[in-house]
Order: C-alpha cells, then sequence, then structure tokens
C-alpha cells in the first residue's frame, strides 16, 4: 500500500471514529458539569437539613442563647454596687448548653457521598464566666502601654483525642470519595491537618480579660473549677502587678550608682 492511500484509509478512519470520540468528549463534559451541580445541591441540602443552618438547629440555638443570656444577667446582678476603689473581678461558673456536631455520612449511588456536620442534640460544658472591673486609672494605663496585648498564657488550642477524631473522619472521607483524581487530592490535603493542629496555639492576653464579659468554656466541671482558681490566683495578680509597675513609672528617673 501506498502511502498515498494509508493517508486515505487513515483519513477515512478518523472519519468514522471522531464522531464517536466527540460524543464521548460532549458525555463526559455533561457529566462532569450534572456531577459537580448535583454534589453542590446535595452539601446544601444537607446543611439545611442537619446543620447548624436547619430549622431544628436555629430553633435550639436560640433557646440555648436565651438561657445563657439569664445566666449571664445573674452574673451581672452578683457584681458589687459598692462604689469601685480597686480591679475587682466577679466570677461565676455556669453549666452551659452547646450544639453536639457529628460528621454525618450520607450515601449516593453514582455522586460523591456528602459530609455534613450534623447538630444531633446538645452537650454539657461548663463555662467560666468573669466581669472584671477596672478603675478609669487602671484602664487609661492599660491603653497608654498597651498591657492589652501582653500574654498571660499560651497552651496548645487541640487535644490529642481531637487531633486524633480528625484523622479518623479525614482518613474516612477519602476512602468514600469515589473519583481517583478527587481522592488523592483530599489524601494530600489532609495529611497535613494533624500537624497543622498541633502547632495552632490557645493565647489569652490581658486584653482578653478585661472584655466583658469574660468566658471560657471547658468540657468538665472540674476543669472549669480549676482555671477558675488560675484566675484568681495567677492571671488577676499578674494584671495587678502589671497595673502597678507600670502606674508608679515616671516619665523621667534619675539613677545613682
Amino acid at each position: 500500500m501506498d502511502e498515498q492511500s494509508e493517508a486515505f484509509f487513515k483519513l477515512i478512519f478518523y472519519m468514522m471514529i471522531a464522531p464517536f470520540w466527540l460524543a464521548w468528549k460532549i458525555i463526559q463534559l455533561l457529566w462532569g458539569l450534572y456531577k459537580s451541580l448535583k454534589e453542590d445541591i446535595d452539601q446544601k441540602s444537607a446543611q439545611a437539613q442537619y446543620g447548624l443552618e436547619s430549622d431544628a438547629a436555629v430553633q435550639a440555638q436560640k433557646l440555648r442563647d436565651e438561657e445563657r443570656e439569664k445566666q449571664l444577667a445573674q452574673l451581672r446582678e452578683a457584681v458589687p454596687k459598692t462604689p469601685l476603689e480597686r480591679m475587682r473581678a466577679t466570677i461565676r461558673v455556669n453549666q452551659i448548653k452547646v450544639p453536639r456536631i457529628e460528621r454525618k455520612r450520607i450515601g449516593h449511588l453514582f455522586t460523591e457521598d456528602t459530609f455534613v456536620d450534623a447538630v444531633t442534640g446538645d452537650d454539657l460544658r461548663f463555662a467560666v464566666d468573669m466581669i472584671l472591673e477596672l478603675t478609669e486609672t487602671d484602664r487609661a494605663i492599660i491603653k497608654q502601654d498597651e498591657l492589652d496585648d501582653i500574654v498571660l498564657e499560651n497552651i496548645p488550642l487541640y487535644s490529642e483525642a481531637e487531633i486524633l477524631r480528625r484523622q479518623v473522619a479525614d482518613r474516612e472521607e477519602v476512602k468514600a470519595t469515589k473519583d481517583l483524581l478527587m481522592k488523592e487530592i483530599k489524601k494530600n490535603v489532609t495529611q497535613d491537618t494533624p500537624s497543622l493542629m498541633k502547632e495552632a496555639r490557645f493565647i489569652t492576653r490581658v486584653g482578653d480579660l478585661v472584655v466583658s464579659p469574660y468566658c471560657r468554656v471547658f468540657d468538665s466541671p472540674h476543669e472549669a473549677r480549676e482555671f477558675a482558681d488560675k484566675l484568681k490566683t495567677k492571671f488577676l495578680p499578674e494584671i495587678r502587678k502589671l497595673l502597678d509597675t507600670y502606674g508608679s513609672q515616671k516619665a523621667t528617673e534619675t539613677l545613682e550608682f
């Protein structure tokens, strides 16, 4: 077969195959658009049905907020009515309700499964609430000397148990992914999550405590009581010491050695 004949047969072959190839590409494109649209709809539907923005979750949060506002009102009522002469703190430990969040998986036959943070009820937590009263002189010292940025505590933001739970949830989501390319992307994205969570810090500054009311939430009443004691024996005395130190400083000092 000469080159001209070979070229002719190739042309005929490509002309026969081209419509099928083009149709296949169009089907792939349409399927990709449909799959993306359906997954987006599934995610929004799951959020609306199970997530924090669902009607049931919004109503439950409204009741929690109302109960919480009553607790804070009681804290404000407990503040002494006598004139303020020095820094004064009113501290109270309250039992509160928070939404219980669980990772829910909703299976689909052809598209990717939907994962949503579902609200499944209430969990009990314990809040350390505090109203810190400062004299005008103290507030002026904090503002003038920028004491609000001074760090009182720098601890890990996440516990080992929280990091482990996140790893398990990420592995489950990666395992459930049907699309091989998306599976690999999710795997690469989530593999750095544990190290990032370990590096995250929870920092308490002077400025955090002077916000009224200050609140910090714990899983157990023991942890809440421990932190309340830390406020009374460590953080508040440190703030008082800073105020006294900076308040006694003079603009000009003469020293002899």
